[in-house]
């Protein structure tokens, strides 16, 4: 070891604002004289614990310039006064200067006299130990652990204690482990259980600790922890100025009554809310998706409202299953606008309340006793409910007249008087046993006022009830009974195949004549006769959409391969025929110009490929959905912010006469977690403006749209048999089905059923059928519906291409 020795003098920051405040100084300063500066900052951190720190208050030693003045501390002394006359500054920034104004002598003289007297006598033989603190060496009291701090001001006998020294410090350290002395362990065990004690500066515990000595003296009785909690507890809370009138109240009481302990009054009890529950509490802002969890813990027979994990696993369970009785519900409560306001228990009491006709019932009735209950026995959500203003009643008179409406239609549907089956396209406000009433109809009163009516009035009313309802029984039995549904069969019929009893025998479809013999067996008369167009009144296929070709001959030619035959051309006047006035032909395109998809111009462009036929749309359950959507981002979870659907067959070319087409605001779709995309939005800005202006059209929430979408799917098909076509296998389909699993809606199609436009386009390709570009494209590019309809017109014309029809053969 090298006997060359080094000053090593180290600036020790307080790492922080808080611990500044709670050790009362900025930074301590330490030097010492070592082999190296291992050792010194081994011996800094022992210097450190031994002065009763911890090094997780202080940051990293810095090494700074060893400072020559009169006020130098100790060697390995932990000073923390050095901060009075001294900063880190200088022209490096690692010397300690003189702060300016302040004084040129301190404490530290004395004892540095004091370390020269040490060294004098330890030279003169006198043995003494190096490191041996000194005996008067203080310590702050605000750096003490929060009991030594109390325990320092007990020993002060009165006087404001601001600093310890090493015997005191002693003293301290025994009184807290004398475990005999229970008025000081009361103290203490008090002081930790009392908040505003713990949060006290040192005055006030001063205070307090000498208002507990006045209170509760050594000499007298030692009092239990409770009143002694108490006592503190009433100090805190009193104002400044009634401090000392409440400290000799406590001690004449303690000193005329044995018993201090004070028993505060009982509180009133309201018995009707000691066996009222508390309602369950919502821990984070309502959803639809939770609200869906929430309908379905409603089926839960064994539901506890305090333990609701068991329900929730069901609830899971049921929405996996997907669940008739519980998706029928979240449809009904999907589309009330403020369902969202109320409550975890209303949600659920709307389910498990209701009776089994409502489950089973119409959407009407669910309707009816959904709005119904909120109104009557709904609670709004006292920590997420948002205010909105609307235009409900205000005055006492009409929410009277609104809750006993209510109240009459949850009656009647409880006791059964509200048949669904017997139920026809009544109001809202009508039950299945009332005749339709007048708007001005006095509420009822019946509730209140049991002889509000003559019995005679009510035996008329009885007797009409019961005529009416012997007429819907007898119009009831001339109902022919519904026959099961066959999904072989509408699989069969949807591939054009012809079934009994689903397919048209008199559609030309399947009217078919004998190709069997080759068309140059046909005579010269067949060949040379020509019929006249329905529509323009000539002969020879003229130029309008009803007679000419879908392509010139050439064109068809070269996209085929082959020559238009007389027989396609004989087929092309096969359609049903139409009102012989041109007139009368443009007045019906006129009045269905909203769907383009329905004019014949339109259906022209696919009209004939490979002998199929676009026919007008008739009532039947279709397979196949063209969606279109338009998004602020290519992310599965991107806004939508317009949905176009369209039914169409492709084997046929046939399109739907049902459209779906919505717009959705951009701001609620975010609401509900979907992430724009910055790139997107820019090429948004780039587009044209009527597509840009389409999306700010007639705005609905997202919630909506999808449950619009889905009722749009279970009206014209079925959710097993519908195939969804999007664009892309990333984007259309993924895109839609994320939204209906991040709002918690089941997604109303199966998986297996997702259907790739660009992969049919690129089969088309494949065998050089190049439709999507062959075949015009009509209407305002990136508007959805234009899309939808285009997409539906292409995937059909590859399709048929592919899969020519039988009655070609």
């Amino acid at each position: 070891m090298s006997d060359n020795k080094t000053e090593y003098s180290y600036y020790i920051k307080v790492k922080n604002e808080n611990a500044r405040k709670r050790l009362g100084f900025p930074f301590a300063f330490w030097w010492k004289t070592d082999n190296s500066e291992t050792a010194a900052l081994a011996r800094l951190t022992v210097s450190m614990l031994d002065a009763g720190f911890e090094p997780t208050d202080f940051a990293k030693p810095v090494r700074v310039n060893f400072p020559v003045v009169n006020e130098l501390p100790p060697e390995g002394s932990f000073d923390t006064t050095f901060w009075q006359k001294y900063e880190l500054g200088g022209e490096d920034g690692k010397t300690l200067t003189l702060i300016p104004g302040a004084p040129a002598t301190d404490a530290h003289d004395k004892k540095t006299e004091e370390c020269a007297d040490d060294t004098g006598t330890e030279e003169s033989g006198t043995p003494e130990t190096d490191n041996q603190p000194s005996k008067h060496q203080l310590t702050v009291v605000v750096t003490l652990p929060f009991r030594h701090r109390v325990l320092a001001q007990y020993i002060g006998d009165g006087e404001y204690l601001y600093h310890v020294d090493t015997d005191q410090k002693k003293e301290i350290a025994c009184l807290e482990m004398d475990t005999q002395n229970t008025t000081v362990q009361n103290l203490i065990l008090a002081a930790e259980n009392v908040e505003p004690f713990k949060k006290a500066i040192e005055h006030d515990i001063h205070k307090v600790v000498n208002a507990y000595k006045q209170v509760f003296p050594v000499d007298g009785k030692v009092p239990e922890l409770c009143t002694t909690i108490q006592f503190f507890k009433e100090w805190f809370s009193a104002e400044h100025i009634n401090r000392g009138l409440l400290v000799k109240e406590w001690a004449e009481r303690l000193r005329n009554k044995p018993a201090p302990a004070i028993k505060p009054e009982p509180p009133e009890v309201n018995v009707s809310d000691v066996n009222r529950p508390e309602r369950p509490r919502r821990s984070e802002k309502p959803t639809h998706r939770t609200i869906n969890y929430e309908l379905a813990c409603g089926f839960c027979e064994d539901l506890d409202l305090n333990n609701l994990r068991p329900a929730m696993e069901f609830a899971k369970r049921i929405i996996t299953e997907d669940r008739e009785d519980w998706k029928r519900m979240s449809m009904t409560v999907g589309i009330i606008p403020d369902i969202k306001g109320y409550d975890r228990q209303t949600i659920i009491d709307l389910v498990r309340k209701a009776p089994k006709a409502v489950h089973n019932g119409n959407p009407e009735l669910r309707r009816v006793w959904c709005e119904s209950f909120l109104a009557v026995h709904g609670v709004r959500d006292p920590d997420w409910y948002e205010y909105v203003p609307d235009n409900a009643p205000t005055t006492h008179e009409e929410n009277t007249a609104r809750l006993r409406k209510a109240g009459k239609c949850l009656r009647d549907i409880e006791a059964g008087r509200f048949q669904c089956d017997e139920e026809k396209s009544q109001p809202s406000g009508a039950m299945a046993d009332e005749p339709a009433t007048p708007e001005t109809m006095e509420p009822d009163t019946t509730e209140h006022h049991q002889d509000a009516q003559p019995l005679d009035a009510q035996s008329q009313i009885d007797a009409a009830y019961q005529k009416k309802l012997a007429e819907l029984h007898e119009a009831r039995k001339n109902i022919p009974p519904k026959n099961p549904v066959d999904f072989g069969k509408q699989l069969a019929a949807a591939r054009g195949e012809y079934v009994e009893g689903i397919s048209d025998p008199n559609d030309p479809k399947w009217v078919h004549n004998d190709y069997s013999a080759s068309n140059q067996d046909e005579t010269a008369d067949d060949k040379g006769q020509e019929k006249a167009c329905n529509t323009c009144g000539k002969t020879g296929r003229g130029n309008c959409p009803d007679c000419g070709t879908v392509m010139g001959d050439a064109t068809y030619k070269e996209t085929f391969g082959v020559e238009k035959s007389d027989d396609c051309q004989e087929k092309d006047q096969d359609i049903p025929e139409k009102d012989d006035s041109p007139q009368q032909t443009n007045n019906e395109d006129a009045q269905h110009g909203n769907s383009a998809n329905e004019t014949d111009h339109t259906s022209n462009i696919i009209d004939k490929v490979n002998g199929h036929q676009e026919k007008e749309s008739t009532s039947q359950t279709w397979t196949h959905l063209m969606v279109d959507l338009e998004t602020m981002g290519t992310n599965p979870d991107a806004p939508i912010v317009a949905i176009a659907a369209i039914l169409f067959d492709p084997q046929t070319g046939e399109i739907g006469g049902a459209i779906f087409y919505v717009v959705i605001s951009l701001v609620n779709a975010m609401e509900s977690g979907a992430v724009p995309d910055g790139g997107t939005i820019e090429w948004w800005l780039q587009q044209s403006g009527e597509a840009r202006s389409a999306l700010l059209v007639d705005q609905r929430s997202l919630v909506d749209a999808l449950l619009q979408l889905r009722e749009f799917i279970n009206e014209h098909s079925d959710e097993k048999l519908i195939q969804v076509w999007g664009n892309g296998a990333t984007f259309d389909n993924v895109i839609l089905r994320r939204s209906y699993e991040r709002l918690g809606i089941p997604c109303p199609w199966r998986f297996y059923n997702d259907r790739d436009i660009r992969t049919i386009v690129e089969l088309g390709k494949a065998i050089g059928y190049d439709a999507r570009n062959d075949i015009a494209f009509e209407g305002e590019r990136h508007n959805a519906l234009d899309d939808a309809r285009h997409q539906a017109k292409y995937v059909s014309a590859i399709w048929q291409k592919l899969i020519p029809n039988q009655a070609d053969f």
